[in-house]
Parts: C-alpha cells; structure tokens; sequence
C-alpha cells in the first residue's frame, strides 16, 4: 500500500494520502465529508458519503443500497456489480465522476426533506413506543 503514491504523476500524489490507523465510524465520516467525489463498496460507507451531501458512487452488491440512492434521488450512482460487467462499471463511474457537480446540487436540494421525513418517522416511532401496548394499540401503529 506504501508504494500506490508512487504510481501516479506527482500532482497526483500529493492528493494522496494512506491512513495508518483505523478509524471509528464517527472518524470515518468526518472523511467521507471531506470528499469532493467519494466511491464506497460497502452501504454504510455511502450512507455516509449521500448523508454528507457528497456525490457517491455505489459499487453495490445487494438491492437495499439502490432504494437508499433513489430515496435521494441519485439512483443512477448505484452501480449493480451482479449485473454490470467490469468495462461498464468504470465507464459508469467515470460518468458518476464527471457530473459530480450535478449530483452535488440533486442532494443539497433533497437532502433537507429526506432529512424532515426520517425525523417525522423517528417521532412516530416513539409515539408508539409510548403508548399502551394492548392489542389494538399495537396494531395502529
């Protein structure tokens, strides 16, 4: 991993930096957040990366991280490796790469009410972990 700088133009490389110590999820990101453009593999890790605002390509695996994406609007950054050969996946996130901007501004005008739904849908939650848990309370929630 120490040699990965030195295959790169020296511009390049000064844009790189190798992390030596774990990191926490809360640590992690705070990265992610930093990013102009970020790349994940694992769902979480793009949460993270939409959540912040940040254009997010998915290298997904499983169905749940494209309904995530289309929640926000930005379902075409989810890249389907069960079905999508390797030439089209680079091709996809080469595209993903170049309209960052473009799915910069889809997130900062949709995160806001994704954000208001998930509040509302926490608040429910509670509403009924307070009430009585008889039979019929149970069922109108």
């Amino acid at each position: 991993m120490e040699s990965l700088p030195g295959q790169y133009a020296s511009a390049a490389r000064e844009r790189i930096t190798i992390l030596k110590e774990p990191l926490d999820a809360c640590e992690l990101k705070w990265l992610i957040a930093r990013c102009h453009w970020f790349c994940g593999t694992r769902m979480h890790s793009t949460i993270a990366g939409i959540s912040s605002g940040v254009p997010t390509a998915a290298l997904a695996y499983s169905l749940k991280t494209s309904g995530v994406f289309k929640t926000c609007e930005v379902g075409e950054s989810v890249i389907d490796l069960r079905r999508v050969h390797e030439d089209a996946a680079l091709e996809s996130l080469m595209h993903l790469w170049r309209h960052r901007t473009s799915t910069a501004s889809t997130l900062a005008g949709v995160l806001p009410g994704v954000r208001a739904l998930a509040a509302r849908q926490m608040d429910e939650t509670a509403d009924c972990a307070k009430q009585d848990w008889s039979i019929e309370g149970a069922v109108q929630c």
